[in-house]
């Protein structure tokens, strides 16, 4: 205990952090103060070294852990899902997807897999009265880590040809994919956050069915008579599609004053809006001149734009004459419908492709 007090009285006035303080030399070597102030220095000079090293160590485990997480999220990349494969006792998944990759014509080899598994637990359920096990009714997914990404890459695009939905390269399928996209844009804002039932909001959903399949594609034939275009329905029902009319327009209705059914019959009346201006508009643009080509030649059926128009009734006309200004170009046409010959801009009319166009 005396030889602690003395060597704290020591401290009070000596500066141990100072290198250049000679501690030893003041008090003296053979001193006992002395000799406990070299075994402190060894000591204190011994923990700084593990202390470095410790910090060293954690910046090792830190680095390693961020190398490890980016390795992970880039064999994230290399993962492909499989859905809808039966599930069997002792199946070989490598064995399976080579073979799927066999029928879309894409030689995968098994060096190419690193592991294939299935997600999630098995949960078999046994028949009633029986110990025999029924695989559930729907498959777990498989998961496949290939080896690089550009093996997965390849075999997607494959998948992608098999099933006629390439739009990478070829652009083929853009226009239908475009038109699904419009779809989902006008649907998601007309509905909102209406509280539908399960009943309405299948309303709902057939009404906007029954309005894609109406939209004019090209024209049946070359009758200048004849006003009928084709539509998507023709290849559905044979016909062109038909709806009730209603008696008055729902736009400007506050929700609140709608019954039940008159509600769904105003968002069905808000998509038709929306969608057939935006449907027109995009023909107008596939089919808008950069240059002269030509006034529109007489008896084409066109399109013309009419926004008072019920859901699934469009205007359609052939052209009976056109009217060139003082530079030639025609910017006004008659144009012959089932109530008669009504002139129209050329902005207001957009005339249907043609079956070789």
């Amino acid at each position: 205990m005396e030889k602690f007090e003395n060597l704290t009285s020591g401290f009070a006035s000596l500066d141990l952090r100072d290198p250049d303080t000679d501690v030893i030399q003041e008090v003296g070597l053979s001193s006992p103060l002395g000799q406990d102030i070299k075994l402190l220095r060894a000591e204190i000079s011994k923990f700084r070294t593990e202390m470095a090293v410790s910090c060293d160590i954690i910046e090792t485990v830190d680095q390693l852990r961020k190398r490890l997480n980016d390795s992970e999220q880039q064999q994230l990349l290399n993962d492909v899902c499989i859905s809808g494969v039966p599930e069997a006792n002792g199946e070989n998944l490598t064995h399976i997807v080579i073979s799927l990759a066999q029928k879309l014509s894409f030689d995968l080899d098994e060096r190419d897999i690193v592991n294939a598994h299935r997600l999630g637990r098995q949960q078999n359920r046994r028949e009633s009265g029986t110990d025999t096990a029924v695989s559930p009714a729907r498959p777990r997914t498989i998961m496949v880590r290939l080896t690089r990404r550009r093996v997965r890459d390849e075999l997607l695009r494959a998948a992608r040809v098999r099933r006629g939905a390439d739009t990478a390269g070829t652009g083929i399928g853009g226009l239908w994919e475009a038109g699904v996209k419009s779809c989902k844009h006008h649907l998601k804002r007309v509905v909102g956050n209406a509280h539908l039932t399960l009943e309405e909001f299948s309303t709902i959903l057939i009404q906007v069915e029954a309005v894609l399949n109406s939209r004019p594609l090209t024209y049946l034939s070359t009758d200048p008579n004849d006003f009928l275009p084709l539509s998507p329905a023709h290849f559905l029902v044979g016909r062109p599609l038909t709806a009730p009319v209603t008696a008055q327009h729902l736009y400007d209705v506050p929700e609140l004053r709608l019954p039940r059914f008159q509600r769904v019959e105003q968002i069905h009346q808000h998509f038709w809006n929306r969608w057939s201006k935006e449907y027109v508009s995009e023909m107008q643009t596939r089919t808008k001149w950069h240059q002269h080509k030509g006034d529109l030649k007489e008896n084409t059926l066109v399109l013309i734009k009419d926004d008072r128009l019920p859901p699934l009734k469009w205007s359609l006309g052939r052209i009976h004459a056109t009217y060139p200004g003082k530079d030639g170009v025609a910017r006004v046409a008659d144009i012959r419908t089932a109530d008669g010959i009504v002139r129209r801009a050329f902005t207001k009319i957009c005339p249907l492709p043609s079956p070789d166009s």
